[in-house]
């Protein structure tokens, strides 16, 4: 019935000591819900059984829920199917339906004794407990400090309409194989040509504060394109924004350079003493949270791949919930690709480097010193063989120029980004009052979005 996304903008394996982008998180579902925290009867947490995460873990949930977390009973599921990582959130999450089904409480198997900070009832039984509840709140959080909650119900939440905030694009920001700013991708070139590199570039002169040695070429690429594109934007995140300025992040895949780093450690020095930074990084959202720590964007936190056309898909989700929540006020959304080598060092994939935009709603619009912006008139998801472009509504203008992420230069996932960015220039030149964007080529999703020069009065 509800779910929330937070950062935690800390690190990239060490979860904030405190718990606060878990709290978020729990607080940002729960709102989405409309439920009260009295109303929750279990959690079923992410609970990987390390001291630091179990810990910042426990923090969290009873900063969101106060005495209520003491009241309710609170178990991992990790101790039955351990951390299937990726899918370790889908298979808890059905756990706790079933349980839910079946009257039910899932234990926290293998549990022993507490430690001096754990949840008050862990369910510490070999067997599931019986109990009829209504609400569940299932947490889970992952290496570079992205952290979910989902509201479960047995029946839906009554909600009245959403009022719905006006979002605009205030900022792009480009890194590409001929640098950084605009058209940092050139021209569109024939397919069958090898990809292409982006140049070395001294991030750290971009942004003082960031450690080069700890970033990969995808967190480099990512981190420098959202800066850039904040730069443009006029803005700084700084202070209460920090905590309502999120980052959605398109990619295929993790970075090819630190999976290829992962692999030979395990070959050179066997599994015992494999590279834990290397394996740290091979996660997708690895590139996502480097950025969104050294740029302090703690809101909602999250990277998806949906194939190609993954940055524009980023893009229609950071609109929504720039349009429907009311703890967000900006949302930095980009796509992302690196390429890879081959043994002998051979270039292959797709050409490298990020596209990040920065869209704000009305409160962000405010809170900020970004010129007008270009309005977002609409957006749409369809599935891969569907028309995103008739979801839009017949709202739409006719004869609108058409900025199609299948003939842009970048890789599959930057591509539809870098539609958004070109239309994005055409609208403040003045050349065109309306633009279409659009990104059919996946094989999971097409999308669509519609900009304007002006807001629809």
């Amino acid at each position: 019935t509800g779910y929330g996304l937070a950062g935690d903008g800390w690190h990239e394996t060490s979860p904030e000591p405190k718990g606060a982008g878990v709290e978020r998180a729990i607080r940002s579902a729960v709102r989405d819900a409309v439920v009260e925290i009295e109303e929750i009867d279990y959690v079923n947490v992410h609970g990987s059984g390390t001291e630091a995460n179990d810990l910042s873990e426990w923090l969290g949930v009873q900063r969101a829920m106060g005495t209520r977390a003491h009241a309710v009973p609170v178990s991992s599921t990790k101790g039955a199917l351990g951390h299937a990582q990726g899918a370790a959130g889908v298979l808890e999450t059905i756990v706790t339906l079933l349980a839910m089904e079946h009257d039910t409480i899932p234990p926290t198997l293998n549990f022993t004794t507490s430690r001096a900070q754990a949840p008050t009832d862990p369910v510490a039984t070999g067997a599931p407990r019986t109990s009829q509840w209504r609400h569940a709140l299932k947490l889970n959080s992952a290496f570079g400090g992205s952290n979910a909650s989902l509201l479960l119900a047995r029946t839906p939440a009554a909600r009245a309409a959403v009022k719905r905030s006006p979002v605009g694009i205030v900022g792009i920001g480009e890194v590409g194989p001929q640098g950084l700013g605009p058209h940092a991708f050139g021209e569109r070139v024939p397919a069958g040509r090898p990809a292409r590199r982006v140049a070395p570039f001294a991030i750290d002169a971009l942004i003082p504060d960031v450690d080069p040695r700890g970033l990969d070429p995808a967190s480099r690429f990512l981190t420098a394109a959202a800066a850039l594109a904040l730069r443009d934007a006029g803005m700084s995140v700084r202070g209460p924004l920090r905590d309502r300025a999120g980052l959605m992040v398109g990619q295929l895949r993790g970075s090819p350079a630190s999976i290829n780093a992962f692999e030979r450690s395990i070959e050179e020095r066997g599994l015992r003493n494999l590279s834990p930074s290397a394996f740290a990084r091979i996660v997708l959202n690895a590139a996502a949270g480097a950025c969104s720590k050294a740029l302090s964007l703690r809101g909602p936190l999250s990277a998806i791949t949906t194939g190609p056309g993954s940055g524009l898909i980023a893009v229609v989700l950071a609109a929504e919930l720039l349009a429907t929540r009311s703890d967000t006020d900006l949302m930095v959304a980009a796509g992302c690709d690196e390429c890879a080598e081959d043994e002998d060092d051979r270039v292959f994939g797709s050409d490298e480097g990020a596209v990040g935009l920065v869209l704000v709603n009305a409160r962000g619009l405010q809170a900020s010193r970004a010129s007008v912006p270009l309005w977002l008139a609409g957006w749409a998801m369809a599935g891969p063989d569907e028309d995103a472009v008739a979801s839009l509504g017949s709202g739409t203008p006719a004869r609108v120029p058409t900025f199609r992420a299948e003939d842009m230069p970048g890789g599959p996932a930057t591509a539809g980004a870098v539609a958004l960015a070109e239309a994005v220039r055409s609208l403040r030149a003045g050349v065109i009052e309306h633009a279409l964007v659009t990104s059919s080529a996946g094989r999971s999703a097409s999308a669509a979005i519609l900009l304007a020069r002006h807001a629809d009065p």
